[in-house]
């Protein structure tokens, strides 16, 4: 999948971090930071708008045995509002189909990812597809 960068706007979201905790149990405390954006064309959802997410630590999702479900949804709630905006008027997208979280963790040879599709909702990120 080829991304393409968007601007300042998208470039000052990306140094914006969201703290969550991975694991309530050692209290390990992972940075979710948004690194890219585009638009993911999807076999069964359509079209829609991707942001690329990388924790630091590298490790915290791997040893928390993935991403929670409730993490993946903050996360899309955080930032959905200004990269749907933006990536659909870069990309002259009139309605996107639905707006998509990828949280990959690990080396980029043998890294892991985890992806949750979402419904576009008043802007933001509705319910899982």
């Amino acid at each position: 999948m080829m991304y393409r960068q968007f601007g300042r706007e998208i470039f000052l979201s990306c140094l914006l971090s969201f703290m969550v905790m991975t694991n309530a149990a050692n209290s390990q405390t992972a940075r979710y930071d948004l690194v890219n954006t585009g638009v993911l064309s999807h076999s069964v959802y359509g079209q829609g708008v991707e942001m690329l997410i990388q924790t630091t630590p590298q490790g915290a999702a791997g040893a928390a045995g993935g991403i929670a479900p409730k993490a993946l949804a903050r996360i899309c709630k955080e930032y959905a509002p200004s990269v749907i905006t933006s990536v659909a008027r870069k990309r002259r997208l009139t309605k996107p189909d639905f707006v998509a979280v990828r949280v990959v963790w690990g080396e980029q040879a043998s890294g892991r990812y985890a992806l949750q599709v979402y419904s576009i909702e008043n802007g933001t990120c509705g319910h899982e597809l």
